[in-house]
């Protein structure tokens, strides 16, 4: 493993850890959801070690929200959702320069909503797919029948504080119970025209654009359990969603696993083994749940 770092246009030094095999033919590039980094999941570690071992290369970035004391970050309490596009350019263009063959770039939880919004904003040729972990349908986890309670105590509070010029201070009210949000931070990624509403099965007059710029292949994974789908809609329903909605990529997998939750936890070696399957794999174009 190495510690490596990457440089944003707007000076922030963002760090990471690359796992590295001998060639330069598949390289897997981790974009890490709202909490900066994925180094306490139990997959981070299954991927660090079966990728390098089985021929891919893995990355794992952390992003501005990650706080240590190099990067000196904001925590996700005061993370900008239009702010990761910088994120990934910084790490995407660190990756190409590692002269990589092929670039598929994974993300879980809000991180699939950064990663596609990139795409659609950057266009870039020279990458070879997606990985998708738990697309969650943000703006829809905050308007099912729990979360709209806090969203619009939240939204109102937000907007008060941005008003009055105090963007940058914490809401004094808990997003689900758990999550302190600034002012800033909240309207970027749940306000009325949050660049994250991608994944839009609750709503889907919201569209679909982002996904539909999509002619890439994509992988994507969740669970029956899923916290960040299933209390919008059945996953299976929502999946069908976005099966259609990829309708210009030229290869798809989606893969639901039966019982399993937002972290993937117990499923660790079947989701190596099955992003391995589909990296490796350059005929397969199917659905399946297993």
């Amino acid at each position: 493993m190495k510690e490596v770092h990457a440089q944003t246009a707007d000076g922030l030094q963002l760090g990471g850890r690359l796992f590295e095999t001998p060639n330069r033919e598949h390289i897997i590039l981790h974009i890490p959801g709202m909490a900066g980094d994925i180094y306490n999941l139990g997959y981070y570690r299954e991927m660090s070690d079966r990728f390098p071992t089985e021929g891919v290369s893995f990355l794992a970035s952390e992003t501005r929200s990650y706080k240590n004391k190099i990067t000196k970050g904001t925590e996700y309490t005061s993370e900008l959702f239009e702010d990761s596009l910088l994120d990934i350019d910084a790490w995407f263009g660190f990756t190409n320069s590692l002269g990589y063959k092929n670039i598929w770039m994974q993300a879980s939880s809000l991180g699939p909503a950064k990663i596609v919004n990139w795409y659609y904003n950057r266009k870039p040729i020279d990458l070879a797919g997606f990985i998708f972990l738990s697309p969650s349908d943000m703006i829809g986890l905050v308007h099912d029948k729990e979360g709209i309670i806090d969203h619009n105590i939240m939204l109102s509070k937000a907007k008060a504080l941005v008003a009055e010029g105090r963007g940058k201070e914490e809401i004094d009210h808990l997003l689900w119970g758990i999550k302190t949000l600034t002012a800033n931070a909240y309207i970027s990624l749940f306000g009325d025209n949050s660049e994250a509403a991608i994944f839009n099965y609750g709503d889907q007059t919201l569209g679909w654009k982002k996904v539909n710029s999509i002619n890439k292949p994509v992988l994507s994974f969740t669970c029956t359990n899923d916290d960040g789908i299933y209390p919008v809609m059945d996953v299976h329903r929502a999946m069908d969603i976005l099966e259609k909605q990829l309708a210009d990529c030229p290869r798809k997998r989606i893969v639901i696993y039966d019982g399993g939750d937002h972290d993937f936890n117990g499923l660790e070696d079947k989701l190596v083994s099955d992003t391995l399957e589909f990296v490796f794999d350059e005929s397969r174009d199917s659905k399946i749940a297993s």
